[in-house]
């Protein structure tokens, strides 16, 4: 009986919404009426949320010169929270009117968001390529027959043999395609992003004091851009995980759980430090995506690849080493460490976690917190800002080093 009431008090609410947004879109449209001479045209306003259907996606932003022309006015369908609103004279073309759509939104979630908006036989013709406004046309979604798209289920869109998946990894060439470094259009492209991202994300109460270094702020982080090989410019530019900062945070980290990275305030600025910061996560946020993309965990991950061989290397180095040397770079966190600096903060970070925390300096993470894939993952990161830091990772791990360009250069993993 309960779940009968449920039903019965949802389908009411449901019904009372739509009356309301419909009663309301009358009213607009007399309004709009007796003030047309002051439009230029009419646009469409979608939620920007994982509730909103393809069809209000497919229209979001979409400007036209009269209401008519829209294939249909709000609501489309039960519990539809679109709107249109006038576009004033001389605004059509104003930056504002085109600030964020449903489509930039949905580039940014993660793949569990994605699948649960397009399901499975959709995000499979997303992932090869077709626009998110594929899927629907005026005002309604395209069924799968009308599509052309085989039905498949989310068990089969990931179950791949893990004989093939791997050699997919070895040869996954998508990113070795176009070999030119960003193009002057892209890096404004990132260098929006960046904009839009701070300017959205910091806490409001603290923008004033950090505003006006925003445009510094992406314009270093653009520079650092050049730094980079080709294929890692490439590659860091697509990834755009969700950015959160918060006034107290001490540490910066990224969240595989919802692809998103974590900063304090105090890792938001134009110096190096905070620029190397961002790229070690954004680094994190690309191996987990390559990782996402075939499947399989952590196994298939790129830094669980290119750096197995880590722990040989550094033990090759160790054994070298007199007994003094050797007693210098335990966590003793004081000069006569050479990893006690912030200098070598990489290379203490990889040895912290190939050694269990028995050798390194003074930068690290949590003992608990090392395993192989967590280093491994680490090593990534490490070895991604060495382009534009220079820490010393390329003095204790030089065969992983030309490992990890070789891949860049290649797409190859070490054998």
């Amino acid at each position: 009986m309960g779940g009968l009431m449920s039903s019965v008090e949802n389908s009411i609410t449901s019904n009372i919404t739509d009356i309301i947004n419909h009663s309301n879109n009358i009213v607009m449209n007399d309004i709009h009426e007796l003030n047309k001479e002051f439009y230029e045209g009419y646009q469409w306003i979608a939620c920007l949320d994982s509730t909103t259907c393809l069809a209000c996606a497919e229209l979001d932003n979409k400007i036209v010169k009269d209401i008519g022309d829209f294939p249909s006015e709000p609501p489309l369908h039960k519990n539809c929270r679109c709107i249109i609103v006038p576009v004033l004279e001389g605004m059509k073309d104003h930056y504002t009117q085109t600030q964020i759509n449903y489509k930039d939104w949905f580039e940014r979630q993660d793949t569990e968001t994605k699948l649960d908006i397009l399901g499975p036989s959709r995000y499979k013709e997303y992932l090869n390529g077709k626009e998110l406004t594929y899927f629907a046309k005026d005002g309604r979604i395209m069924t799968l027959d009308e599509l052309g798209i085989e039905r498949t289920t989310r068990i089969e869109l990931f179950a791949v043999n893990s004989e093939e998946q791997l050699k997919a990894f070895e040869h996954y060439k998508e990113y070795w395609k176009v070999k030119d470094k960003l193009t002057d259009e892209e890096k404004d492209e990132f260098k929006k992003w960046i904009t839009d991202t701070l300017m959205a994300k910091i806490p409001k109460n603290q923008l004033t004091g950090i505003k006006s270094g925003i445009k510094t702020i992406a314009d270093n982080l653009v520079n650092d851009l050049d730094k980079f090989p080709p294929v890692l410019q490439r590659m860091l530019y697509q990834t755009r995980p969700d950015i959160n900062i918060k006034t107290r945070s001490e540490r910066a980290y990224f969240k595989p759980s919802n692809n998103s990275i974590h900063f304090g305030l105090k890792h938001i600025g134009a110096g190096l430090r905070q620029r190397v910061t961002f790229w070690h996560e954004l680094a994190h946020a690309l191996d987990h995506r390559l990782g996402q993309y075939f499947g399989g965990g952590e196994k298939n991950y790129p830094s669980n690849k290119l750096f197995a061989l880590l722990g040989n290397e550094f033990d090759s180095y160790f054994n070298k080493l007199s007994i003094t040397d050797k007693e210098a770079i335990k966590i003793i966190n004081n000069v006569n460490n050479p990893l006690w600096g912030y200098e070598s903060q990489g290379a203490s970070d990889i040895i912290r976690g190939l050694t269990n925390s028995k050798y390194g300096g003074n930068w690290g993470h949590k003992k608990s917190y090392y395993n192989n894939f967590t280093t491994r993952t680490e090593a990534l990161s490490h070895f991604t800002t060495e382009f534009i830091k220079n820490g010393g990772i390329k003095s204790y791990f030089p065969d992983n080093w030309q490992y990890f360009n070789d891949w860049l250069n290649t797409g190859n993993m070490p054998k």
